[in-house]
């Protein structure tokens, strides 16, 4: 009896442990996926492009697509409409097509528009929602972009006009709510920047680190009261860079925390409508 009692035991604790080293690896294999899942996500600084070759080829993680095309345009559809790839034309002024086969377009996919130096002017359409990461790096030769405002609310990726050398005037609607790392970097000539109001009663526009990292010629920073966080305000120190904004905007008071050149100027109207 004592020897089947024995062996009882043995077996019962063989099963209690078996049990305890499963509940052991589930609670590991959950701890292990909240690590990959949280040290996966975008927007980090190891994240950030940090050579040429990587900044125009960052491109969104998102499943599979069939690829279209349509005049000098490859693109994409889904739920929202449609969303540029890439451009295979010759045009040196250059109108972004609200519309491709009569459906809405809403996005300027990552590196969609890059390298592309004979631009010479851009228009981008007030319906467009969403300008890549590296949209339109490289475009050395573009002189004039145009951003038409919009209804909806609108970002722009970073590095989106890395390296657009012949850009000196700049001016970004209200819908517009983030400009996000290093947008205008490496702009050699650019000298004046305007970012337009919204009719948002709180400010909401949040602008990246290093926007204008390395524009040695800009003087002239023009920002509403929609501004609400401007990300890097060290980089505008002991530059020749003047913000411009009303009295008592977000704006004004980095400006003053920071040690920033400024200068108080009147709100002015908004532009688009959210």
């Amino acid at each position: 009896m004592f020897h089947m009692d024995g062996k009882k035991d043995q077996k019962a604790t063989s099963k209690k442990n078996i049990m305890i080293m499963g509940y052991a690896i589930a609670i590991v294999l959950v701890i292990m996926a909240w690590i990959s899942f949280f040290s996966g996500s975008r927007g980090t600084k190891d994240d950030m492009p940090k050579t040429d070759e990587e900044r125009v080829t960052v491109e969104d993680e998102a499943p599979a697509v069939e690829i279209l095309h349509s005049g000098d345009y490859d693109y994409y559809e889904d739920e929202t409409g449609v969303a540029i790839v890439s451009y295979s034309g010759s045009d040196t002024e250059l109108v972004i097509p609200s519309e491709i086969e009569g459906k809405n377009v809403y996005k300027i996919a990552d590196a969609a528009l890059a390298n592309h130096p004979e631009f010479k002017k851009v228009t981008i359409p007030g319906n467009i929602i969403w300008i890549g990461a590296s949209a339109f790096y490289g475009d050395s030769g573009i002189e004039e972009l145009t951003i038409e405002p919009g209804v909806e609310e609108a970002i722009i990726g970073y590095f989106a006009f890395n390296e657009c050398d012949g850009l000196k005037e700049v001016t970004i609607p209200g819908n517009y709510l983030q400009i996000d790392t290093k947008t205008f970097a490496d702009c050699d000539a650019l000298e004046y920047f305007k970012w337009e109001e919204n009719s948002k009663s709180e400010p909401n526009q949040r602008m990246g680190g290093f926007v204008f990292d390395n524009c040695g010629k800009l003087s002239e920073v023009h920002l509403s009261s929609s501004v609400g966080h401007i990300e890097d305000p060290n980089g505008y120190k002991n530059s020749d860079i003047t913000i411009y904004a009303p009295e008592d905007s977000t704006a004004i008071r980095i400006a003053k925390e920071n040690d920033i050149k400024y200068e108080i100027e009147e709100a002015e109207e908004a532009s688009g409508e959210e």
